[in-house]
């Protein structure tokens, strides 16, 4: 089961409907199906086979889109390094996966020829952003491709994961198709979506999700918020982080005439205060959905698309996903009481890159898998973080 045959098995249907939007352009499903194409079939004359690695560190354009699904559909592994990653960070990464192919933006070509120094096999190229196609893999792609998604079991590892100083974490097939599903579900996402996708990294489970659905959205990693408000004319969803909602709180052009136009404002809710949160409410007629993700388990929970949306408060556990609040014993706390949060389900990680030890103390012979966030439930089953690592 390869995850990019589940994610756009409904793409077909869609064709012509676009999937991204970028500056004045914009890209149709039937673009991902050939362009993902042309990627994967790069990389299999490269001599790739099923499981090795392609690390990029990009912006979330089109171009980037294109090459992550064809990663997938060529049955290797996607390592994406954060664009914010720093040198040491960056070489941390690239040393660790060791990937066969490296992607970077044409100015940093000569800092990842350096690190990627000593690596066996190891090719980089260049990709452009916002619609730019005059870097070197652009250049290698074939002009067009027919390309059949190579065989993959659940269990087989898709991508690997990397948070600043930390070892990366190895997410399945199975692992991107479940929480894609997921939080489509949890969201409601279908192809009448438009969706604004302002979170300062990629949340790839959100992408997945849009994709599943059919739906199209817009991607700005670095919103200017006079801007922001006007695109809201336009916009269905609205993800961002909690500062994103303090910046459109302090422009008086943010009003509940401009917000109409929307289904949902959603937030990463570890930092949204209650007084944000309330504020926000107040000016745009919306009550924020607050969720919680681990990179380990995706987006695990979500303030309700029909029910109380509460203040402070991170929803409730995603219905396919199991969560629990315990003690150091690993039995559960009662409901107000802080304690570990714990997760087990086929959205959780096959483990750590490259690190035994740690995998086998984070994940439990039974399959809980222990955060390192620390946080309460009430009786409803709303979910309040204590701490978070």
């Amino acid at each position: 089961m390869n995850a990019y045959s589940f994610l756009t098995r409904s793409s077909a249907a869609h064709g012509d409907a676009v999937i991204i939007r970028e500056n004045a352009k914009t890209f149709a499903y039937a673009d991902l199906a050939r362009e993902s194409a042309r990627h994967a079939a790069l990389f299999a004359s490269l001599g790739l086979a099923p499981g090795e690695r392609v690390a990029a560190q990009l912006d979330g354009s089109a171009q980037s889109l294109f090459l992550y699904f064809g990663v997938l559909r060529a049955g290797l592994v996607f390592v994406p390094i954060p664009p914010a990653a720093g040198d040491a960070e960056t070489a941390r990464i690239v040393g660790d996966a060791a990937p066969r192919i490296i992607v970077c933006a044409p100015d940093g070509e000569a800092a990842m020829r350096g690190r990627a120094r000593g690596l066996k096999d190891v090719r980089v190229y260049t990709l452009g952003s916002s619609g730019d196609t005059s870097g070197t893999l652009h250049a290698a792609l074939p002009a067009s491709a027919e390309f059949a998604a190579a065989a993959r079991s659940e269990d087989d590892l898709a991508l690997i994961h990397y948070a600043p100083g930390r070892p990366g974490v190895m997410l399945s097939h199975a692992n991107l198709t479940v929480n894609a599903a997921a939080l489509a579900t949890a969201w409601g996402i279908t192809a009448s979506d438009t969706l604004l996708d302002c979170l300062p990294e990629a949340e790839l489970a959100v992408l997945n999700a849009v994709v599943l659905a059919g739906a199209s959205m817009r991607i700005d990693r670095r919103p200017d918020v006079k801007r922001l408000i006007n695109r809201l004319a336009d916009e269905t969803v609205l993800l961002g982080t909690a500062h994103l909602y303090e910046q459109l709180l302090a422009d008086p052009a943010l009003t509940a005439e401009a917000c109409r136009p929307l289904r949902l404002c959603i937030a990463n809710g570890a930092l949204l205060t209650a007084a944000t949160f309330n504020a926000f409410q107040l000016r745009s007629d919306h009550a924020l959905v607050a969720y919680y993700s681990v990179a380990e388990g995706g987006i695990v929970t979500s303030s309700p698309l029909d029910g109380e949306r509460r203040a402070g408060k991170v929803g409730l556990r995603l219905r396919e996903h199991k969560l629990r609040v315990v003690g150091p014993n690993l039995k559960p706390m009662p409901f107000d009481h802080v304690g570990d949060i714990v997760l087990q389900g086929p959205n959780v990680c096959k483990g750590y890159w490259n690190n035994p030890g740690l995998t086998a103390a984070a994940i439990q012979p039974d399959g809980w898998f222990r955060t390192s966030d620390t946080g309460y439930w009430d009786e409803d089953g709303y979910i309040t973080l204590a701490d978070r690592d």
